[in-house]
């Protein structure tokens, strides 16, 4: 990727130049290996563990505390087999620690794939058929989304390459308030989301929730797997919301606000979704009110 942004947030001091020189250092190494490898897979681990080191002193002193609320105790020890597009975003911001070490930034390959602006022709097919425009922006680039989930009509969307509507379904979306045992909010949230990928019923893979595969009915066929965009910075982070299918006798609930945050469809819709072609790993998808 060329060139990351490097943004401090507005209350919180960009760090002294020690800390700067080392994180330079590691963007230099970031941007030569493009990416595509490890980050320890280009001389960077040195690098990488001195900056590990100092910022494991630094969380330690006033200043650290005094900048961000004594949260320096959460910052995380980050493993050296961690795909390096999954540290970046700890190497832009790593002056303010996070409990989630795993946050990525689209690289400038994964917009270029979708980068495409929305033609008049379309927005006014689109317009004619009553559908939401798929057209978004992230960190500035024009990008088509391949579904559109809006929750107000309780409808999903799907979008052929050009931005045009190819069909319209029912969904269900998270229940309003919150769930009464964790007081987690059950709501989906509105957002622009990455499609990561699509697993298939039984649910054994590595990176499967505990939940879908104790009990896959209640997923159907497929999940549609995907995680949070910060359109602004193309930031990405863990999002817990999938499109999915659904348990047979749940297909009355169809059309309503029904479950604990991700969006529920007949198992033939989500089939027919996952077939189409157009949903893929590496698309995106925008929920919308």
């Amino acid at each position: 990727m060329t060139g990351f942004p490097i943004e401090y947030s507005s209350d919180i001091p960009a760090p002294n130049k020690e800390l700067e020189a080392l994180r330079q250092q590691l963007h230099r190494e970031a941007v030569a290996s493009n990416q595509n490898e490890s980050i320890w897979n280009n001389q960077s681990k040195s690098g990488f563990n001195k900056l590990d080191g100092y910022l494991r002193t630094w969380v330690d002193t006033d200043e650290c505390k005094k900048t961000i609320d004594n949260d320096c105790k959460n910052y995380p020890k980050i493993k050296t087999d961690t795909p390096e597009k999954d540290v970046v975003k700890r190497l832009c911001d790593i002056n303010k620690p996070t409990k989630d070490p795993y946050i990525t930034q689209l690289t400038d390959a994964e917009l270029n794939a979708n980068t495409r602006e929305l033609s008049k022709e379309a927005l006014k097919y689109n317009k004619d058929n009553y559908a939401p425009s798929p057209q978004i922006f992230v960190r500035g680039v024009p990008v088509i989304v391949s579904v559109v989930v809006k929750k107000s009509n309780h409808t999903t969307y799907l979008y052929d390459k050009d931005g045009r509507v190819v069909k319209s379904y029912k969904n269900a979306v998270g229940k309003l308030g919150k769930d009464k045992k964790t007081g987690e909010s059950t709501e989906t949230p509105v957002g622009v989301r990455y499609i990561t990928g699509i697993t298939k019923s039984p649910y054994l893979g590595i990176d499967d929730t505990k939940k879908s595969i104790e009990k896959p009915e209640e997923y159907g066929p497929y999940i549609i797997k995907l995680r949070e965009v910060d359109a602004r910075t193309g930031n990405t982070e863990n999002s817990g919301v999938f499109l999915h299918g659904t348990k047979p006798e749940w297909n009355r609930a169809l059309g309503t606000h029904a479950s604990h945050g991700c969006v529920r469809h007949h198992n033939q819709v989500i089939t027919e979704i996952v077939n189409s072609g157009l949903v893929n790993s590496g698309t995106f998808v925008n929920i919308i009110d």
